[in-house]
């Protein structure tokens, strides 16, 4: 089905990316309806309304008519025998021994401590085999060649910041995740790599001195010399820890902060050929307006100084580490809130100066895109970013001259479809409770 609108979003909706989302959609068929009964009841038709609807909220109307898709026929038999339930006893004492392979029967029990874990049976020589990528559990492999894992209580690595996950360790990437759990991740060739010289050691990092040992291996070793942020409004930057760190705000007066020219999410400056980040924040203006849970509008910018990357967002796996994951493109994810994130034109590389962008949730549209709201004092409570823009310096760009990020055909829902009054303040986007 092929609906053209008169909002500039036809080519975004017809996108071989949104149909897919659209047809996986299987579990929010009673929600989807709802909206669809809300919007026919207001009488909506993009062709005949004064004000076309929001592009994400007819994407909604026409998948509903696409999750027809019964989820009641999946198999209770299927679902019975994957967790045990429903067993009688020597069923289950069967299944028991089918599942971990130790041969015995008759004790329903036997087998608990698997259900809720690692595949059960998994057999294994040494501890390293049991591996489960949890920091907060002691994997072992028992003597019957099985693994198990304890719980770690308190765990170790429980983190509120980065700081909190420092090891001390220059060779690794300290962060607190999402999950408030640290992981330390292996910096790529730091440490460990083989060499017979120093100079086959050099990582290009001003802030590491890099030798070869006598046992032939690198070594980075962190330096407190003077360094450059790649901001070309501080001052002072030093090393620390194996990274430049910003020094004092410049003075000078192409260091002023310019007020900007539109609906700004960000300003960008620095060095030309470095990339920097535009964060795209959104709250409500009071902790009790409904929260916006799908979003769109356009994006424009100055591409003679500044080049669209990609958006981003942050996914942590486990033990292996938290990584910048691309919203669009080969191996990218939707949001950590679920939200997926499509563009127009349908490749970052073909944007040249602006772009449509839709963000919805397909399997629960009633998620938020942000829990923040803003507080009687005016102050931002909780986390506003729902992903960063990324783009790379064309040229040196001083912040007194800094190049707008601006958005323009704004629009936000809430969970029931009804669009938001939305405005954008200080770089924020901010919605508000709509007036009956």
């Amino acid at each position: 089905m092929i609906v053209t609108y008169d909002d500039g979003y036809a080519n975004l909706r017809q996108q071989p990316s949104i149909s897919r989302y659209l047809q996986r959609m299987t579990r929010s068929s009673r929600s989807l309806f709802q909206i669809s009964r809300q919007l026919e009841a207001a009488g909506a038709n993009p062709q005949a309304r004064e004000k076309p609807w929001p592009a994400f909220l007819l994407l909604i109307v026409i998948a509903a008519g696409c999750s027809e898709s019964s989820t009641g026929s999946l198999s209770t038999t299927s679902d019975t025998a994957a967790d045990g339930a429903g067993m009688s006893q020597a069923d289950h004492a069967t299944w028991d021994t089918a599942v971990d392979g130790s041969g015995m029967s008759g004790d329903i029990g036997d087998n608990q401590g698997c259900l809720g874990g690692e595949p059960c049976g998994a057999e294994c020589k040494n501890a390293d085999d049991c591996d489960d990528l949890n920091v907060c559990t002691r994997d072992l492999c028992q003597v019957n060649g099985r693994c198990i894992h304890t719980a770690i209580d308190p765990c170790p690595a429980e983190c509120t910041s980065d700081k909190d996950c420092d090891d001390s360790d220059p060779c690794t990437k300290d962060v607190c995740g999402t999950s408030s759990v640290c992981s330390n991740s292996p910096v790529a060739g730091c440490g460990n790599s083989e060499c017979t010289t120093n100079n086959e050691c050099a990582d290009n990092n001003p802030c590491t001195d890099d030798s070869c040992t006598d046992d032939l291996l690198c070594v980075h070793k962190p330096n407190l010399l003077p360094c450059d942020d790649g901001d070309l409004c501080t001052e002072g930057d030093t090393c620390s820890m194996g990274e430049c760190m910003s020094g004092a705000p410049s003075t000078t007066p192409e260091c002023a902060q310019k007020p900007p020219s539109c609906d700004a999410m960000c300003q960008l400056f620095g060095n030309m050929g470095t990339e920097v980040e535009c964060k795209f924040q959104i709250a409500t203006d009071t902790r009790t307006a409904p929260p916006g849970t799908a979003l769109q509008f356009v994006a424009t910018y100055d591409s003679d100084r500044i080049q669209f990357v990609n958006f981003f967002d942050e996914h942590c796996f486990g033990g292996a580490g938290c990584f910048d994951v691309p919203t669009n493109g080969p191996d990218s994810l939707t949001l950590t809130t679920g939200h997926s994130v499509a563009i127009a034109p349908d490749s970052p590389e073909k944007w040249d100066g602006d772009g449509a962008v839709i963000l919805v949730n397909i399997a629960d549209p009633t998620l938020p895109l942000s829990p923040a709201y803003l507080t009687d004092q005016g102050t931002v409570n909780g986390d506003p970013v729902f992903m960063r823009g990324r783009f790379k310096l064309l040229s040196s760009v001083n912040k007194s001259d800094a190049v707008d990020v601006c958005l323009s055909k704004l629009l936000a829902a809430d969970g029931t479809a009804v669009s938001l009054p939305t405005t954008i303040q200080n770089f924020l986007i901010v919605t508000s409770t709509p007036k009956l």
